[in-house]
Formats: C-alpha cells, structure tokens, sequence
C-alpha cells in the first residue's frame, strides 16, 4: 500500500500526471528534460491506461527500473474487469475499449499485467532534501483536521484516510472534494481570489509537517496547487483537439514544470490558487 523511495543521489527524480495512454506525449517531454534512465526516476501518479492511443505501451512502463508507479483509478477499473471485481463494469465505458479492440495474443500480453497492477502501491514517498508524496487523487480527512507525514507513514493511519468512501470509491483512487469544482475550467484571478476565500473558510488538512502531495485524477486546465497538494492533471488525451490540454511533468527538487501539447513542449508556471 506504502513505497518508500530513499534519496536520488546520482540522478534527479520526475513526477508526471495521468498519461491514459499518451506513450509518444511521453517519449518527447523525456527526450526534452534529457531524462537519463540510468541516473534518474520518474514517478507516475497513475492512470497509465485508457483514452489515449498506446495503453499497452504505458502498461509496459511497470518493466522499467526507473518507472515507479502509484495506482489509478482506471488501473482499478481494469484489474477489477479481468478479475471479477467490483468496478470492473465501469470500465468499458471509461476508456476500456482498446482492451477489446486487441487481437487474443495482444489480450493476452496484457493479462500478464494483473499482477503488477495489483502489487501497485497507493503512495509512494520519496525521501531527500525535499520529500514528497504522490498519489492518485486525495485523501479524505475531517475538517480542521491535519494529516501529518507520520500518519502517512503508518498503514493503519493512511487507510482511514486513503480509503475512506468519498464520491466513487476510495478517496485515494476517486475523491473530488478538493478539486471536483475546478473539473476542466477556465480559471480567471477573479475565481482565485472567490476560491481562496473559500479555502479560508474550510481549510483543508495540509500543514507545514506534511511534504508535498503529487496528484492528478481530476483534470485542470494548467497545474495547479492547492495548499499542500499539486495536480499535474491536465488532459493528456486531449493534447489532439484541445489547445491548453497536454501531459504535465515536474522536477519537486527545481519545482520546475513542463507540459508538452501539439504544438511542443513548453515550460509552465502552475496555478497557485492557495
């Protein structure tokens, strides 16, 4: 459920958003950082599969030794499909149609998968000079209430607030409470300065002892950070027909952000509402 990743002394560690099958977005934002596969990390905040034109080839990221991967949503919609689970008939109309597009041996290919996507941890935790988190979408906490790094640390203390119903499903995998409102949207200053507002009003559970959490799941029109939590969503599947969707990448060391779009990659400033 919990992967510690220790320190990147030789090389620099990556965080990408929800790929949903965009390989070649990949491949490009990688050639442009001159990502170095025996030195760095990238780490995924899950969502490899579904929408986008080559999930099998993000599937066979799980081979790679500097590939680290947290569980998405869709990766449950799809281990639920081939085993029988509960969600595994939402997966069709969610983007599971490739898998049925595939000829039986390809099929095949992909079941060999099952037991790498249920092995994928819900957090991963990356130690250095600047920790962080990443998971697939939120986590679910009272209201005024902090959620320390210690308690992510503890299976039974992340499990109360990683698999608390919220929504869907599992906050951790489905949970919109913190950014369901800002889905897809045009956010202008007028809307920060209604929504900081409205942080202020009902803060959430981020404090100064709790590391940054990467996620994605919900998608935004650019990253976006809301108090202690950054996602790198931002419509990768759409990069084809939309102008401001694409794959999203940063570097946490240089806070550095990158997202490549039809038209190339570009460097970016996220949107920091609070």
């Amino acid at each position: 459920m919990i992967k510690n990743l220790p320190e990147n002394v030789s090389g620099r560690d990556f965080v990408v958003g929800d790929l949903h099958g965009c390989f070649e977005l990949l491949c490009s934002v990688l050639t442009f950082v001159d990502f170095d596969p025996e030195k760095d990390r990238l780490i995924s905040v899950g969502d490899l599969v579904d929408r986008g034109p080559d999930s099998l080839k993000c599937l066979q990221l799980l081979d790679e030794p500097w590939f680290h991967c947290v569980k998405g949503n869709h990766e449950q919609l799809m281990e639920d499909f081939l085993t029988g689970g509960p969600t595994g008939a939402w997966w069709m109309r969610n983007g599971g149609g490739w898998y049925n597009d595939l000829e039986p041996t390809v099929k095949k290919v992909v079941e060999t998968y099952i037991p790498d996507i249920q092995a994928l941890p819900l957090l991963i935790t990356v130690e250095g000079p600047k920790k962080f988190h990443v998971l697939h979408a939120e986590l679910h906490a009272l209201r005024n209430t902090h959620i320390l790094d210690s308690d992510l640390e503890s299976e039974d203390r992340f499990t109360r607030h990683a698999l608390a119903h919220m929504g869907d499903g599992d906050a951790v995998l489905w949970g919109r409470e913190l950014w369901g409102t800002l889905y897809g949207a045009f956010i202008d200053d007028r809307k920060v300065v209604k929504l900081k507002r409205s942080y202020a009003m009902n803060p959430s559970y981020f404090n100064d002892d709790l590391a940054m959490i990467y996620s994605g799941h919900t998608t935004m029109r650019q990253p976006t950070v809301i108090g202690g939590q950054t996602n790198l969503d931002t419509g990768a599947f759409r990069a084809n027909r939309d102008d401001w969707a694409g794959l999203t990448m940063t570097e946490p060391l240089t806070n550095r952000f990158w997202t490549i779009k039809k038209d190339g990659v570009h460097s970016v400033e996220p949107l920091i509402i609070v």
